[in-house]
């Protein structure tokens, strides 16, 4: 029975993209967009059939580079922008919404950001371009004003971090806390400076606590070109960051790093530079579970948009010298790329309609199903697409994926808080499958982490469904999780416990 106990605790981690509605509508490029509200199956240009494909729409902005858009956790959008102005739910500028003193040919020009414990208030964050001056600035939005419409209060313009800036902006969930972290990465032309991370706290009073973090890491040569562009993106579950370096080679290099959701500090920061590919990085994101890291360039020509999408893990990245892989072999271009709640990636040309779709990014790239759809957008794409906090897509189911049958075995899942109060959960309803009564668990402000326990008393494959619940009992997206349930007295020998195992772990 030893083996068997041994085996029992192996445990797989399954990521599943659950999430409020807040990243439902995305404004991007040249007055183009998404609505993931109003899903449709559309035909790849391989022929293949693929459901669930949000809507193009077109949207408001006209930006080179970086814009914003949130919605509520319904998925009603409330208001988008470029950092130098915002729009409202009618895609109307807002009112006292121009004046911004971000850019938008900023990489990432600003980022939105809720409140915490307010029903109606945001912070806009606003990213200068080019180094300027005005740095990092925040304003309050209000969409109780104008009859829901919202309108730029006279907290307008607050800086809390001077110019030269670099380009960048990201934010993640505090641990166990209705409160946001608020991250910056700023590289010294000086060679002994190094990389700089900033964090702010984002609480009700304000973006505050500003904490600096200086680290003896820098991308080669003494002077870059354009560094001060490319993206900065944490992990869903905010415990990773990385920060592109563009510059061509052998300037181009990623910035990688740890982070701690619950303090807020940065740690053990690397710097990756490229040895045979010469391409000019720029933009990427994480798979859901923060395994893999698809990578984009800004490296292109008018003509073809030429910028190869590229894979590499986190381990790969980090600790070994394995170059990113071009997925497909060097024919699938773009220019920028976004995680969606519902677990792809999506990626966009500059200068094109198309887009291309990662259907399953925790594969490698051996198995990546990557789906290309010409002239699929309104109008073109360019290089940006809109920035959201990481919080917005995670909430992991966790368990062992199989059981012995008469067996205790324990499941975890995390959700994270990011709608307003009158938005989020209060509650769980975990049924297990089995025909057993379901639970209901209270939800506390401020815990993200929960917990049940059960006893499967029958040999299976069941679905354990854990529903969230608003305060007015309506339910919020479900979370599916399966588990084999295995007969384990018939394990009599190593040989049948092996292979049972094995098959367990791979179905």
């Amino acid at each position: 029975m030893k083996s068997i106990i041994i085996s029992m605790l192996l445990i797989v981690c399954v990521s599943s993209s659950y999430a409020q509605k807040e990243a439902n509508w995305w404004y991007f490029g040249i007055n183009s967009g998404l609505n993931f509200n109003n899903l449709q199956t559309v035909t790849s240009s391989a022929g293949l059939s693929t459901p669930d494909m949000p809507t193009p729409v077109k949207g408001p902005l006209n930006t080179g580079e970086g814009s914003f858009t949130i919605s509520d956790s319904e998925g009603n959008l409330l208001m988008s922008g470029d950092g130098v102005t915002i729009y409202n739910p009618l895609n109307a500028v807002m009112a006292n919404g121009t004046g911004m003193l971000g850019g938008s040919s900023s990489t990432q020009s600003g980022i939105i950001l809720p409140v915490p414990g307010s029903n109606s208030l945001y912070y806009a964050v606003s990213v200068m371009n080019n180094e300027g001056a005005a740095g990092i600035t925040y304003s309050i939005v209000d969409m109780s004003l104008n009859g829901g419409n919202g309108a730029v209060t006279s907290t307008k313009n607050v800086q809390i971090l001077a110019g030269p800036t670099d380009e960048n902006i990201t934010a993640t969930r505090k641990r166990n806390s209705p409160n946001f972290w608020l991250i910056h990465r700023r590289l010294s032309l000086s060679d002994t400076a190094g990389c700089v991370i900033h964090v702010w706290e984002v609480t009700p009073t304000g973006i505050e606590n500003h904490k600096i973090y200086t680290f003896a890491v820098q991308p080669p040569g003494s002077v870059f070109f354009n560094a001060f562009s490319g993206y900065l993106k944490t992990s869903s579950d905010g415990t990773k960051f990385i920060s592109a370096v563009p510059g061509g080679k052998p300037r181009a290099s990623i910035l990688s790093g740890l982070f701690n959701p619950q303090t807020g500090v940065p740690s053990d920061v690397r710097v990756r530079n490229p040895s045979t590919l010469h391409w000019d990085w720029y933009n990427f994101d994480f798979s859901p579970s923060g395994k893999n890291v698809f990578i984009t360039g800004s490296n292109y020509s008018p003509t073809n948009s030429r910028t190869p999408l590229q894979q590499i893990t986190w381990n790969d990245l980090r600790n070994t010298t394995k170059e990113a892989t071009y997925i497909p072999a060097d024919t699938v271009y773009v220019s920028s790329l976004q995680l969606a709640a519902d677990g792809r990636l999506y990626g966009v040309r500059i200068s094109h309609k198309d887009m291309v779709v990662v259907m399953n990014p925790e594969e490698d790239y051996a198995s990546a199903d990557v789906r290309f759809f010409p002239n699929y957008l309104i109008n073109d794409a360019a290089f940006g697409l809109p920035n959201f906090m990481s919080a917005f897509f995670v909430a992991d189911v966790q368990g062992q994926s199989f059981a012995c049958m008469g067996n205790e075995a324990t499941y975890t899942v995390e959700i994270t808080m990011s709608g307003t109060p009158a938005e989020n959960a209060v509650k769980l309803i975990w049924d297990f499958g089995d025909g057993s009564p379901t639970i209901e668990q209270p939800v506390a402000l401020g815990t993200t982490i929960y917990k049940q326990s059960h006893v499967f008393s029958a040999v299976g494959t069941y679905t354990i469904v854990v529903t969230p619940y608003k305060a007015d009992n309506t339910p919020l997206k479900a979370l599916n999780y399966s588990v084999r349930i295995l007969d384990c007295s018939i394990m009599t020998n190593r040989m049948v416990r092996t292979r049972l195992l094995n098959s367990a772990l791979q179905q």
